[in-house]
């Protein structure tokens, strides 16, 4: 039975032309499905669809020591931001993922909330 995550939005970031990152993905996907949280996956922007996103009016610039970001970073930091951009517009809150992380077994323990009493 999945748990109620109170209305929250659980988004992974997947590269799905990456067989690491669907792998890595599939298992804490598992991990997370048998803790009950549901979740769906974003497929993860690249740096061969970073062209894509020209139209988003970000602009990147150097790093604080002078180093331009590479094209990699520069994608990583897209699907960040189009997943918080959606957050913003839909009003909704989300937990959004790397597809390597692993749910704390503690999520299914917590203490009652004052409001509880």
């Amino acid at each position: 039975m999945p748990i109620n995550t109170g209305h929250f939005k659980i988004i992974m970031i997947v590269d799905k032309g990456n067989p690491i990152s669907v792998a890595y993905g599939n298992y804490c996907t598992a991990a997370w499905m048998r803790l009950g949280f549901q979740m769906t996956w974003f497929h993860a922007i690249t740096p061969e669809t970073l062209g894509n996103y020209d139209n988003e009016a970000v602009t990147f610039g150097k790093r604080g020591n002078g180093i331009e970001m590479s094209e990699t970073e520069k994608a990583c930091f897209m699907s960040q931001y189009m997943l918080w951009k959606k957050c913003a517009m839909e009003t909704a809150p989300m937990l959004i993922l790397e597809h390597d992380a692993l749910p704390d077994p503690c999520l299914l323990y917590t203490s009652p909330s004052p409001r509880d009493s």
